[in-house]
């Protein structure tokens, strides 16, 4: 096993990761290794646009269905986020 040293990331960004982390009974570390290892299992193919062009592709996709056409882009989102 390597061990990894992020330089130079923001307080704020490691305390909301940090409480991200508490919200589900886990160490820092243990966290931001579970992020790393989902990370890695994912191919590039995964990670091709922002989020919100992400958020829009499925929004699109929901769109085509006709068991959600009378739904309002409020209930997309929410079905969507889970």
């Amino acid at each position: 096993m390597t061990n990894v040293s992020i330089r130079d990331v923001p307080e704020e960004v490691v305390n909301k990761v940090r409480s991200h982390a508490a919200g589900q009974g886990k160490s820092l570390q243990a966290y931001v290794r579970e992020l790393l290892e989902r990370d890695a299992r994912t191919t590039p193919a995964d990670h091709q646009g922002t989020r919100g062009t992400r958020l829009v592709r499925r929004l699109q996709a929901l769109e085509q269905r006709s068991e959600y056409a009378h739904m309002s882009t409020d209930e997309y989102l929410e079905l969507i986020r889970g």
